[in-house]
């Protein structure tokens, strides 16, 4: 097994990327050039695996990649599942409830050995709502499946659920859900897709961003130190495990209170500097 000085682990949307375009290469060269200095990379990000690709074609060094904020991890580019976490169908039902009186429906992502499908009731969403998933779903390259009902789910456990709708929606549901069931990682995020719209991702509470760091560093066995970058809520997990942290240009004051360096906008490739910024601060410390 390769031997690593320590990991880089990101966030794509607002980081790296913005919207599901390529990585810039700039940015790629220089993640690169980490890679050659023995650097373990790490990609974590709330998307799926399909969406996530569609930013990472361009990166042909070897990295890691976790979707669903880190309920699948995979040896990329090879596309090997290295780790997974599931939740119950019986959960679905709760969520329903946590979403009763609220103007949005549960949509459930499967992972990658069921073809990375999204499965949702067709009548939980309005035609406004309905028309968002859809062109979101294009531009992301997903396949989403209507159902009669969830009795028709052909699995009987996945990655993750999301609700998409209002964020004072959602978080509502989050609350309920943070109230009444603790099985749940429920953190609300900015639909990178349209920031007009929010995307509460729900996945196994022994998930999230900070965990998929720990059990990166478990597997690869680093004991070096990790830099980990992010711009929105689903990334505080992330930067509190860090060595050191760093906040994009924008991202919510939460973020930014558990990061040691803040980065230029993604638009300006600010990881880059964000990243140099880190670099000095581990020579120091």
């Amino acid at each position: 097994m390769r031997r690593y000085c320590g990991l880089i682990a990101l966030d794509i949307d607002g980081t790296v990327a913005e919207g599901n375009v390529p990585i810039p290469v700039q940015v790629c060269d220089f993640l690169s050039l980490l890679d050659t200095q023995g650097w373990a990379l790490a990609f974590i990000t709330g998307r799926t695996y399909p969406s996530s690709v569609l930013s990472l074609d361009v990166v042909t060094f070897p990295h890691y990649l976790a979707v669903h904020n880190g309920a699948v991890i995979l040896e990329m580019p090879k596309g090997i599942i290295v780790g997974e976490r599931h939740v119950e169908d019986t959960t679905i039902e709760t969520v329903l409830e946590a979403c009763r009186a609220e103007p949005t429906g549960v949509a459930v992502f499967c992972g990658p050995v069921h073809h990375n499908r999204c499965y949702y009731v067709r009548e939980h969403f309005d035609d406004a709502l309905l028309e968002h998933l859809h062109r979101r779903c294009m531009a992301y390259g997903e396949i989403w499946c209507a159902l009669d009902s969830w009795k028709q789910l052909p699995i009987a456990a996945f990655p993750s659920m999301k609700c998409f709708g209002a964020l004072d929606s959602l978080e509502r549901i989050a609350v309920r859900l943070g109230g009444g069931d603790d099985s749940l990682h429920v953190p609300v995020i900015r639909d990178p897709f349209d920031r007009q719209y929010g995307v509460l991702q729900m996945t196994d509470s022994g998930v999230s961003k900070g965990q998929a760091v720990k059990d990166l560093r478990e597997l690869l066995g680093i004991t070096g130190p990790t830099i980990a970058a992010g711009d929105d809520l689903n990334d505080v997990p992330l930067l509190e495990v860090a060595d050191v942290g760093i906040a994009m240009d924008g991202a919510p004051k939460a973020v930014q209170a558990v990061a040691k360096v803040c980065a230029p906008a993604v638009g300006k490739q600010g990881i880059i500097e964000g990243l140099k910024q880190a670099l000095k601060i581990l020579e120091v410390t």
